[in-house]
Order: structure tokens, then sequence, then C-alpha cells
């Protein structure tokens, strides 16, 4: 026989590789198409303010939130996609107790990623147009605000800071039930800043992991809904890599 002889898996080689070459910069304009331009990051400073009969006690935690729009070409086109960077925050109160206002807040996806528009742009979800706007507006902000009680996080704490199994939830409104006679939350505010993201919560919860997704009682059964089985490691630290 003459000329070159192909096998049927060299052919389909040979097609495949056209296509790739064929393909490619459509491939590339989609993928370069799947968000529209990332939005300014920005980082807040979120304090937590406890009265106590030994005087104020305060926490604070710097949070970084970073933004885009999906475009028409992604899964969810118009979708806000955040990603938060940061720790709770911890409040030292007396006889070594310790309160934590959660990255989370109590039965909502929504947490971290909203606490400084709640207390600086507090106005309803208008559309990804407007939040646009307001992240622009955002960066631009000094003054403090004041978190309202229907955006507060979940507040938590440990009957033993070293067993996460022994979490239970806070009462904002009544944190003397938790912590004793005299100690209230005074408040929660808010404020735009540069400074590094808060990085020392690990040292207080020795248990929290690398990837902070399991949740806190890694072994609860399926059929369990307590505290401890539904809150994730997650609540308390987020990474990059923590996506």
């Amino acid at each position: 026989m003459t000329g070159i002889e192909y096998s049927f898996p060299a052919i389909l080689a040979r097609v495949y590789r056209l296509m790739t070459v064929l393909l490619a910069p459509v491939f590339a304009m989609v993928a370069g198409c799947s968000s529209e331009p990332k939005l300014p990051d920005y980082r807040y400073r979120l304090t937590v303010e406890v009265e106590t009969p030994e005087g104020l006690r305060t926490g604070s935690s710097v949070i970084q939130v970073a933004s885009h729009v999906a475009s028409e070409y992604a899964l969810r086109p118009g979708a806000l996609i955040t990603q938060v960077t940061g720790e709770a925050v911890a409040v030292d109160l007396p006889d070594g107790k310790v309160l934590f206002a959660l990255l989370t807040k109590p039965g909502s996806e929504e947490g971290a990623n909203r606490y400084a528009f709640d207390a600086l742009i507090p106005k309803p979800w208008q559309g990804w147009e407007e939040y646009v706007r307001d992240v622009y507006a955002l960066v631009e902000r000094h003054d403090v605000g004041t978190l309202p009680p229907t955006a507060y996080p979940m507040l938590v704490t440990f009957g033993d800071i070293h067993d996460p199994k022994s979490v239970h939830q806070v009462d904002p409104s009544n944190l003397a039930a938790s912590f004793g006679q005299g100690v209230r939350l005074r408040r929660i505010v808010v404020q735009m800043t540069d400074n590094p993201v808060t990085a020392s919560i690990g040292r207080r919860l020795v248990w929290l992991g690398v990837y902070p997704e399991p949740a806190l009682n890694k072994s609860h059964q399926k059929d369990d809904y307590s505290l401890s089985a539904t809150i994730q490691q997650g609540a308390f630290l987020k990474t990059l890599k923590n996506k």
C-alpha cells in the first residue's frame, strides 16, 4: 500500500490535536469571561464590647472580604461571590470565661461578608450593580458603625475551651445567663482599616484544623442537630485555603 497508513487511535489523536488548536481561542475567551473584574478587597475591624462588674472588656478581629460578580458565562450568572479571610472575635471575661462572636450569623448563610455593610451601609440587597457601588463607597469610610441586633454574629462560649463539643450559644440580650450577674453586651462595632488580618485564634482553640471545614463535633451522628454538630470550624476561622 502506498502513502501513509494510520491506525484508528492515531487518527483520533490527530483529530483531538486539531480540535484543541482550533478551539483554544474559544476556551480562552470563555475562561477569561468567567467573572467580572474583581472588586476592591476591603478590611474592617469587628469589635465586641462587654460590660462586666470588673469593668469594660473588649475583643476585636480584623477581617478581609474579597468579592466579584459572576459574569453571564459563569455557572451562576450575576451571582455575588465572596471570600472571607479572618477569625472570630474573642472577648476575655471574668473567671476565665471567653465569649466568641462568630464569622456567621445565627440561621443565616450571611455573616462576616456582610458585617461591614450592616454597620456602615445598612440597607436591603438591591442587586449586584448597587453592591459594586457600595463596595467602592465602603472602602472610603473611616467612621465607626454599630451593628444592629438583627445583624449580630452568632455568640457562643465553651464549658471547656479545650473541648469543642462543650460549645453552647449565648443570648446577646442576656449574657448574664452564661457569664454571671452584671455581664451585659454593650455594643458591636465595625470600622474600616488597613491593618493586617488577625491570626491568633489558633492559640486559644488548639483543636482548629488547617482546613476548618468539619463540625466542631467531628464524630457526630447524621441525625445529631446539636450545636456542636451543626457549627463548622469555619465559623471560627477562614483562610484563603478555606474556599
